[in-house]
């Protein structure tokens, strides 16, 4: 098989960045082309290479679980042999999902190649063991600026000065996304897309229009020659063309006269019978005439609809009504599900799949159950147990005799089945600030008690769905149950806030409280727990309670793990109450107090009523002693860094747009010997990785056998132009017994690097015996910081922070080496309560002012 790769240097939108092109094509005939040349391009791939598709759509509500169905079917196929392709579309107008709130939406997650995507490929990366890319997942808004942009070109464009539509111009894009997919090397057989939403909402239309359309495409593909010239004769098509009728039909082949098959009837006939049999014509509308059609359809795509079965105490009854509802709206869209998957919380009985059958004109057996288990991870085995890929491979015209072997993650669902029923669970706490829904405070409890524990937040996990996947997977490594609580951190004082608040006779917020008052409030909360961890998060609120939390860590010898905006605040917390700098901050935090306050002050100007003229006044003040003149930014804006992925230097301004101006993806990271991070990695995986590359990883090969435990794969290294100076200082690092790995980030603010500003020698110098150690960092290139990685605390039992977000790399059967670390330091603070370090004076200083 002769590859070429697509030259992408005149490809300024990156519409064709990463794409490997088989079987000869040239790279010509795509490149620079309108998007509907591009398509037809595509659609040759798709058809030489008989590429099938699978399309998930949701009905009834949201939030259903297709993202779980989507990457469930995903890695039962691949388990049987089929390379498989994952990919997302979601109808809302945000570009893409970087700037959502995760309390709405979910946690925003990253790809290696730094693209920031919806929650949904979390799940297709950790089913499949796949690392996908931004070709996976785009959105309306991604849609439609693409479309605007080429639309601004005028004549010279695109569309050369047309009116531009939803129907062609926007469902030709949205087609292209989908399609490009076919262009990696190897071409995945089957290229699963799950469609956002739920039927029937107007912004997902075009969605499925589009969807429509490719379909068609499909069809007038398979036609062309040798098959176009007989076709427009009005010839036989059987004999002369063997290998379409075994697409279309596997029995002895008959002549079919294709033009009695309207467009209109395309995609929409009847359900294709059971078994194959002779198909004859009657005339232009006959239905014989359209079977033929609609099985050719299935056999190159078909359309999985997840719909919810609600069910009524009052009657003791499971409804079918909505999902029948819900097939209508999807059949007036175009669409026709081939299998139905009913979703509900009670068991689904036999006759109520048998109403959803005849209601929406299925065999019984496409009509599958989903119901509400234990453990995500049994949701293949679920669907496997219903025949749910070899129904798929019938359908799409595959072999479905091809073993189903998903043992390794059977074998991982039931170790967490079994070791959730064992007592002495770990404890741990994730104290965030995503954790209320809409950000509203909890409401006080009508007698407050300042021993409590801090009230679990579980019900909005998605907010911090990988870390707390991560910390299952570490669990399941270890032999022990991990009970995760997630906690506001403004919760963590709402009761010493509301007594305070009681004895002043004014409203007080976590941020006044006396420094020494806020430890021992939020230090009883987390009195009981066998490990802290604080995860990333943008801005002001909660600070001040979350640096508590890390410090009550610190003094209590209680392990911590801070993950990104988590790490940053131990380094300030270390700075104010061990080096005695009160003035340590993030310049992030500065930033937004500074934005604060000049709204305040804007409001201030506008205000006519006295009452709250007054507040304002009294908020104002309370910012402007925050904002001091002398604050010391230990953790700075980046202004610039080079990025690995698109070989340049990337220049930002503290005031740039937020969405999609951090420094994201992939990046190298070099581990320093004698250090808890350095262990970590090297006792998990030495035996896998080091004997097989001198780096100390693997590099991750495309579609590699589902979920095996050998050590295949450890995130994957982008290729770039400064290859050869980076492998250099790989090497190099090698040899001084580094070890390097490659891990994805989110961030924009780092730990200050700056020689001038000599603090990160503070930070290592330490005092009272300790110091943070800097025991990760990226490699430094010529015109590049050296950024600071990963940070540990020296001495304490498990204190580490890192800048990037290990929890994207973390799989079912392989836990990230810091989480793992994290819960093994866990189920020791836990197992040996007479060994547990306690805090002296020596090592412990006196909060400081929290000016945040």
């Amino acid at each position: 098989m002769s590859q070429s790769t697509i030259d992408t240097s005149n490809d300024p939108e990156g519409t064709l960045t990463d794409m490997t092109l088989a079987d000869g094509h040239s790279p010509g005939e795509a490149k620079g082309k309108p998007i509907r040349d591009e398509n037809e391009y595509y659609l040759d791939l798709v058809r030489d290479h008989e590429i099938k598709f699978i399309f998930v759509t949701g009905g009834v509500l949201s939030s259903l679980g297709k993202g779980l169905a989507a990457a469930s079917l995903g890695c039962l196929l691949k388990s049987m042999g089929y390379r498989v392709a994952m990919q997302k579309m979601d109808p809302y107008l945000n570009t893409d999902a970087g700037t959502m709130n995760p309390l709405q939406h979910g946690e925003v997650y990253v790809t290696g190649d730094g693209a920031e995507t919806d929650m949904d490929l979390g799940h297709y990366e950790r089913f499949l063991d796949l690392s996908l890319s931004n070709d996976s997942c785009f959105t309306s808004g991604y849609i439609y600026k693409s479309v605007f942009d080429r639309e601004r070109r005028g004549a010279e464009g695109d569309y050369k000065g047309k009116t531009v539509q939803i129907v062609p111009h926007v469902t030709d894009m949205i087609k292209h996304m989908i399609l490009r997919l076919a262009a990696k090397d190897p071409p995945p057989k089957i290229i699963i897309v799950e469609i956002g939403g739920t039927v029937g909402d107007i912004e997902g239309l075009p969605f499925l229009e589009a969807v429509q359309e490719l379909r068609a495409d499909l069809f007038s593909r398979y036609l062309e020659d040798p098959l176009k010239a007989n076709v427009q004769k009005g010839a036989g098509l059987g004999k002369k063309s063997p290998a379409f009728w075994r697409r279309v039909n596997p029995s002895p082949p008959l002549p079919l006269d294709i033009q009695a098959v309207l467009p209109q009837d395309i995609g929409q006939g009847p359900a294709p019978e059971a078994g194959p049999g002779p198909a004859s014509v009657a005339g232009p509308n006959s239905l014989n005439g359209a079977r033929p059609v609609a099985k050719f359809l299935t056999s190159n795509s078909i359309s999985i609809h997840l719909s919810y079965l609600p069910f009524l105490k009052g009657s003791g009854e499971t409804k079918t009504k909505p999902t029948q509802h819900s097939v209508k709206e999807l059949r007036a869209a175009g669409l026709r599900p081939d299998i139905i998957i009913c979703r509900s919380d009670e068991e689904i009985s036999d006759s109520s799949i048998k109403k959803v059958a005849r209601t929406c004109a299925l065999p019984i057996e496409r009509v599958i159950r989903s119901n509400q288990l234990d453990d995500v991870y049994s949701l293949p085995q679920h669907f496997a147990d219903q025949g749910l890929p070899q129904k798929v491979c019938d359908l799409l015209g595959l072999d479905s005799k091809r073993p189903v072997d998903i043992g390794p993650l059977n074998d991982f669902s039931a170790r967490l089945k079994s070791i959730k029923k064992c007592e002495n669970a770990l404890q741990i706490a994730v104290v965030g600030k995503y954790v209320e829904q809409d950000s509203e405070p909890l409401q006080p409890l009508p007698a407050p008690d300042p021993d409590s524990a801090p009230r679990s937040r579980d019900e909005y996990l998605e907010s911090y769905k990988s870390v707390t996947e991560a910390l299952t997977h570490a669990g399941v490594s270890l032999d022990r149950h991990v009970e995760i609580h997630l906690l506001d951190a403004d919760d963590l004082a709402l009761e010493t806030v509301l007594h305070e608040s009681e004895r002043l006779g004014r409203t007080v917020k976590a941020d006044d409280l006396d420094p020494k008052v806020l430890v021992d409030a939020v230090g009883k909360k987390l009195k009981d727990f066998d490990g802290i961890l604080v995860p990333g998060g943008f801005g002001l609120r909660g600070t001040n309670s979350m640096i508590a939390a890390i410090m009550y860590a610190r003094e209590a010898k209680k392990p911590f793990f801070g993950i990104c905006f988590g790490m940053q605040l131990a380094v300030v917390e270390f700075a104010r109450n061990v080096l005695g700098h009160d003035h340590a901050r993030s310049q992030e935090v500065t930033h937004e107090i500074e934005k604060e306050q000049m709204r305040k002050q804007e409001e201030l100007t506008y205000e006519r009523d006295a009452g709250k003229r007054r507040k304002l006044n009294e908020e104002i003040v309370r910012l402007d002693g925050m904002k001091d003149k002398v604050a010391e930014h230990f953790i700075y804006f980046m202004p610039n860094w080079y990025d690995y992925l698109t070989d340049d230097m990337k220049k930002r301004h503290i005031n740039d747009d937020k969405g999609g101006t951090m420094r994201l993806g992939v990046h190298p990271c070099f581990l320093y010997p004698d250090t808890k991070a350095f262990k970590a990695y090297n006792d998990l995986y030495d035996e896998g990785c080091r004997s097989a590359n001198a780096t100390g990883r693997l590099d991750y090969a495309y579609n590699e056998p589902p979920l095996n435990l050998a050590f295949n794969a450890f995130g994957w290294k982008p290729v770039s132009k400064r290859q050869n100076e980076l492998n250099e200082l790989t090497l190099h690092a090698d040899r001084l017994g580094l070890l390097t790995v490659y891990e994805r980030h989110r961030h924009r603010y780092e730990v200050n690097p700056e020689p001038d500003a000599n603090l990160l020698a503070l930070l290592t110098k330490g005092k009272n015996g300790l110091k943070l150690v800097a025991s990760g960092k990226s490699p430094e290139l010529e015109g590049c910081a050296d950024l600071i990685e990963i940070m540990e605390l020296d001495p304490h039992p498990w204190f580490v922070g890192c800048q990037f977000h290990p929890e994207f790399l973390s799989r079912p059967l392989r836990p990230h080496p810091l989480f793992h670390g994290f819960v093994k330091a866990a189920i020791a603070y836990h197992d040996n309560p007479d060994e547990r370090g306690s805090h002296s004076a020596d090592d412990t200083a006196e909060p400081h002012a929290p000016d945040a």
